[in-house]
């Protein structure tokens, strides 16, 4: 379980913030709102509303529920947004103005892609529809273009609660191809 990211004085985006730093777009979009992001872009927290016609939906006989694969997909997107974030401020991007509206720096054809290396997950819960889900990522290392973060996936709803998923996730960035 990663503590709580205390991030009161870091960034939030929305979502056509998030669109221009992301290549994704809905329905594979999981990230609805960056609620605070670290000023030092080494942690994030963001929001994805489970809706009950979500297409990474599965259904069994219980009901609905997020299908695993899009809880680790979404936290591979908070971890691809910050090192894209990382990327921009190394390129001169002032992130806070960006954070603020200012996009005229801000192309996102430019931003190099990164690809999911590996993922280790460990599954305690389900996200069912009308839930809101907290994301938290936190980067651990980074070397040679290979990010290695630490994850969880929390009910937003219930504060102190246990996490749905946590996972170590590892991106390569900037990647080719």
């Amino acid at each position: 379980m990663i503590p709580s990211l205390a991030l009161e004085d870091g960034l939030s985006l929305e979502e056509w913030q998030i669109r221009l730093i992301l290549p994704h777009r809905p329905p594979v979009l999981q990230l609805d709102r960056v609620d605070r992001c670290a000023p030092d872009l080494s942690a994030v927290e963001a929001t994805k509303a489970v809706g009950g016609s979500d297409p990474m939906l599965r259904r069994g006989p219980a009901g609905a529920s997020l299908a695993p694969g899009a809880l680790i997909e979404a936290l591979a997107q908070c971890c691809g947004l910050l090192v894209r974030l990382r990327w921009l401020r190394e390129t001169g991007v002032d992130v806070a103005a960006f954070a603020d509206g200012d996009t005229d720096r801000v192309r996102s054809g430019a931003i190099p892609r990164s690809v999911l290396a590996e993922s280790h997950a460990r599954f305690v819960g389900e996200a069912q529809p009308g839930q809101v889900l907290s994301l938290t990522a936190r980067l651990v290392l980074a070397r040679n273009g290979m990010y290695r973060f630490n994850a969880a996936v929390r009910d937003a709803a219930v504060r102190g609660t246990a996490d749905i998923m946590s996972a170590d996730i590892m991106l390569k960035f900037p990647h080719q191809g």
